[in-house]
């Protein structure tokens, strides 16, 4: 009868046991199954957002070298990237009107430090330059890779440059707005009137 009741006081600690014993296994599986879906680079997790944001870069003498603005910015730390929603980066030269870089969308490669940042724009990428006598100088392509700390740009993408004179497109283009200088890749077509005075 001691043998009984005995045995009868063990069978809920054995069924606890055995229950945990099947549970454990299939909570172990999905652990691994969701930390699999987190390493994937498709379903990385962001660390932080903002629905707007505004950054800007001094010279020495307290100058505005460049600022970066964008609608909305989410940032991914495994490979330390942020999408931008329309970012707008302007370029301030020391002797010339502002230059003014924008798209539908961004991404901005960080680096370990500012000057070593890459900003990715594509989907209506448009610079512009405003001209002496109030017309506008405008660059259009779907993609360009800039340096802003640089001033550096590059696409291999169709281009088209517009001014109240001047039409023309290529495919590719790259250059430096601190040396003034603009390189046509390839395919390169346009026309030119003067402007009547």
């Amino acid at each position: 009868m001691l043998t009984y009741r005995l045995l009868l006081s063990l069978v809920p600690a054995v069924l606890l046991i055995a229950a945990l014993v099947l549970w454990l296994p299939g909570v172990s599986e999905r652990g691994g199954a969701a930390n699999d879906d987190a390493a994937s680079p498709l379903d990385a997790d962001f660390d932080y957002f903002a629905s707007t944001m505004h950054r800007a870069s001094f010279n020495a003498q307290g100058q505005t070298l460049h600022t970066l603005e964008a609608m909305r910015v989410v940032h991914y730390p495994a490979d330390d990237h942020t999408e931008l929603e329309h970012p707008a980066l302007v370029w301030y030269p020391t002797d010339a009107a502002p230059w003014t870089l924008s798209a539908n969308a961004g991404t901005l490669h960080g680096a370990n430090t500012e000057g070593e940042d890459r900003l990715e724009l594509r989907d209506n990428v448009v610079l512009r330059y405003p001209l002496s006598d109030g017309a506008t100088f405008t660059v259009h392509t779907a993609r360009l890779d800039a340096v802003p700390a640089t001033q550096d740009f590059s696409t291999e993408q169709p281009v088209t440059l517009d001014s109240p004179d001047m039409h023309m497109d290529s495919i590719g283009m790259r250059g430096n707005l601190r040396d003034h200088h603009v390189e046509l890749l390839h395919e390169v077509r346009g026309r030119h009137a003067p402007l009547a005075h």
